[in-house]
């Protein structure tokens, strides 16, 4: 009889679950995982929400980073892995046959192929998830070696965090030296779009968020954000205005979740300024296009990371230079994931969280 693990798997809206599988029989070309850490996403809370059209059951996480538990030769070789190396993977596992596989735009596998999203724990090897004990890792993986010492906390932020950022402020949004840059929500993603903005050499970086946001904006002060803004007192549009002298800013980034947010975007990009989304809020959001069209924005949809900007990612992260590992406020154990995903929801009074993570045991 197979050995047998234990995944979280969300069976319907609100509704989660421990149950076991058979470890899988690993092949030349493929490997299985051994989890140390995974991060909660806020598209896992709406997804926990029933705000995504998801597979049911299905086993979530994507932000993970473990170890080399078993690995075919083939697999090996083609990520220039060992066995027992310490990794992270990329969101998109991508079939490596269909056309946007083969013009390296593999995040939109016609096959939709996602770790914690996409595929069903119906669907053998059922480990697609890394809420659990181990992950599945199949040969079209994207999988990245990274330093053993590295904390785990900052290792579960490099890809849908940091990497990101790096493709959504440096390469979509071209932001360059003394630009003025608009971040709209200070969660992680938010502040990790402060490390790379400043990296960049925007100046000034502008966060914008509420009150509630306490713990959140004193670590965008941290990570070298110029200025903060809290909804609830100020004014957003005035007080750009005020900063940036009237201009308004050469680029906005909308990483709050909440159509209101996204609607205001064009209020506070300046003509010829380039707007880029990156949240998804599970609803549609009306926005003043005259104003896109008047001021000639370039508005950009923005879907995760790639291989281009994970690799600089972990250069970022692995140099130290930056604490992100702080932006993980609670570490759970996989048997409390219920409580994890509320907390991370916000649904808890009290817990100020901004990055929830969970360890298999």
């Amino acid at each position: 009889m197979a050995r047998q693990t234990t995944s979280a798997v969300l069976t319907g809206k609100r509704e989660i679950v421990l149950q076991s599988f058979p470890l899988p029989t690993i092949g030349e070309t493929d490997a299985l995982l051994k989890v140390e850490m995974c991060g909660i996403c806020g598209s896992d809370v709406k997804a926990y929400n029933g705000h995504f059209n998801i597979p049911y059951p299905i086993i979530l996480g994507h932000e993970f980073v473990g170890w080399i538990e078993e690995a075919g030769d083939q697999f090996l070789e083609r990520h220039k892995l060992r066995k027992g190396d310490r990794v992270i993977c990329e969101f998109t596992i991508g079939c490596g046959e269909c056309y946007f596989c083969k013009i390296g735009e593999y995040r939109y596998c016609e096959r939709n192929l996602n770790y914690g999203h996409s595929v069903s724990s119906n669907v053998p090897p059922h480990l697609w998830g890394a809420y659990g004990e181990f992950v599945y890792l199949p040969y079209h993986s994207s999988v990245h070696k990274i330093s053993k010492t590295l904390p785990a906390e900052a290792a579960v932020l490099i890809c849908a965090a940091v990497g990101n950022a790096i493709r959504w402020i440096k390469t979509l949004g071209k932001v360059s030296m003394g630009d003025a840059v608009v971040i709209l929500g200070p969660g992680c993603q938010g502040l990790s779009a402060v490390i790379v903005a400043k990296e960049c050499g925007a100046h000034p970086v502008i966060m914008v968020g509420t009150s509630d946001d306490a713990r959140r904006f004193d670590l965008a002060k941290e990570y070298g954000a110029d200025h903060i803004i809290d909804v609830k007192r100020e004014d957003v549009v005035e007080r750009i205005e005020e900063i940036t002298e009237g201009q308004m800013a050469d680029m906005v980034l909308d990483v709050a979740g909440f159509p209101e947010a996204t609607a205001s975007t064009v209020e506070l990009v300046k003509k010829k300024g380039t707007i880029v989304i990156g949240a998804m809020s599970g609803q549609k959001t009306p926005m003043h296009f005259d104003q896109v069209v008047y001021k000639e924005v370039v508005l950009i949809g923005a879907y995760s990371h790639d291989v281009r900007s994970v690799k600089p990612a972990i250069n970022l992260v692995e140099s130290r230079m930056y604490s992100v590992e702080k932006m993980v406020t609670h570490v759970m154990k996989l048997k409390d994931v219920d409580e994890a995903i509320k907390i991370a929801g916000r649904e808890k009074e009290g817990e100020q969280s901004i990055k929830v993570a969970l360890v298999p045991t």
